[in-house]
């Protein structure tokens, strides 16, 4: 059961917070999820949570820094045996994923952007992120869900949220349930998006 001390961030209302409450009310116990993004891994050490003892995180990201902070937090909370962990940019997920998995997936995170309080210059791309979003959409099972945090508020962060809408906007409405949250009255000025999507067939 995952309490509010196991939310790492500080409002119900913050973006990572909403995607949370979604993946907790969709994943369960014994799924496979898939962190995209895993940066300082606090998103996976809450998916492996979730997915219990049972269950397996896969996590992924392109610099050997993050993963090393994933790492200590996965250490840390006692969640390092139900997680796996790759240096790879998450448009190549497929290649490191258990063929069987496919279509046995209960849920895949993109948290975008840069690594908190690293290098601001190193970021997901709309390229590799459209690449890896198509991929998830593959993989994912029935009643799972693709969940993507948004930063619209930096260049590169605004390309990906514009190529992401744009995709899932053309996608069929039988096959897929879709919710995107966005705050137009923050004081944030373009302030973090979230976007879902739930495999209907």
């Amino acid at each position: 059961m995952i309490t509010k001390k196991d939310q790492p961030y500080g409002s119900p209302l913050d973006a990572v917070a909403i995607s949370h409450h979604i993946l907790g009310a969709i994943l369960e116990e014994g799924d496979f999820a898939v962190d995209a993004t895993a940066g300082n891994g606090l998103d996976t050490v809450f998916l492996a949570k979730v997915v219990g003892e049972e269950g397996q995180v896969w996590a992924f990201d392109l610099q050997e820094e993050a993963l090393h902070k994933a790492e200590a937090n996965l250490v840390i909370e006692a969640m390092r045996s139900r997680t796996t962990l790759r240096c790879k940019d998450h448009a190549l997920f497929a290649e490191d994923l258990p063929e069987d998995m496919k279509g046995r997936i209960g849920a895949f995170l993109f948290n975008l952007g840069y690594l908190p309080g690293g290098d601001k210059e190193v970021t997901t791309t709309q390229v590799t992120t459209l690449a890896a979003f198509r991929q998830a959409l593959e993989w994912i099972r029935l009643g799972g869900v693709v969940v993507v945090v948004l930063y619209p508020g930096h260049p590169e962060g605004a390309r990906e949220k514009e190529v992401l809408l744009k995709e899932v906007s053309a996608l069929p409405v039988k096959s897929w349930q879709c919710f995107h949250a966005c705050s137009p009255l923050s004081h944030r000025k373009n302030p973090p998006e979230v976007l879902a999507l739930r495999r209907r067939k």
